[in-house]
């Protein structure tokens, strides 16, 4: 019986010191508090500590893997952008607009408005991936150059307002030929060449953006 309690004592004694030195160890309460009905072990610990690497290995995993998924997100949104606004600017507005002669513009536009409001809904897409991909490259040169990132940031947020003036000026000829009592004191030869100066005005817009 004096062996088995002096045993015992040896028993309860190593616990508590395992369990001091847990603590002091920086291992959470919380791992302890739920092995505290089993005995405290070295494997119990070499578990726990097992444990807490995988996850500082997931959260470096999961650093990693962040900006290279934001550098194809800009990948992604840059290749969108140029789709977008190469589709309204140059293959929808070529098709319509028909240099010189602001009749047949005018009858090109009014003939194929489904085509014009998909050119026009295309430059505004446009303009929203382009702004993704400006705070999306921020935050990838952010760790770089706070500085110098933010202000490219700026600068290009700057091409990105003219763009969307771009598809502000898209969408004025259509509401000039649509006019009606707006645009009474107009002749329809004065409106008609109304919207192709509108159209030569997002032109040179389009290409201010460009540089």
């Amino acid at each position: 019986r004096q062996k088995a309690k002096i045993v015992e004592r040896r028993r309860l004694v190593t616990g508590s010191l395992t369990r001091k030195a847990v603590r002091r160890a920086g291992i959470g309460s919380r791992y302890v508090g739920s092995h505290s009905r089993a005995p405290c072990t070295l494997d119990s610990i070499a578990r726990i500590k097992g444990h807490s690497m995988s996850t500082a290995e997931m959260k470096e995993r999961i650093a990693e893997a962040s900006p290279r998924f934001k550098a194809r997100m800009a990948g992604v949104f840059q290749l969108l952008e140029g789709l977008t606004a190469t589709y309204g600017e140059v293959i929808v507005l070529g098709r319509v607009v028909v240099a010189g002669n602001a009749a047949a513009t005018a009858a090109n536009i009014l003939g194929h408005e489904r085509l014009f409001w998909l050119g026009f809904a295309s430059s505004l897409i446009g303009v929203a991936c382009h702004i993704a991909w400006v705070f999306l490259m921020y935050e990838l040169l952010k760790p770089v150059n706070r500085g110098l990132s933010l202000l490219a940031a700026f600068v290009i947020l700057v091409g990105c307002a003219i763009q969307a003036l771009t598809s502000l000026l898209y969408l004025a000829p259509l509401l000039i030929l649509h006019g009606g009592s707006s645009f009474s004191a107009f002749a329809p030869e004065q409106l008609q060449a109304l919207a192709l100066m509108f159209l030569k005005l997002n032109q040179y817009a389009y290409n201010i953006d460009l540089v």
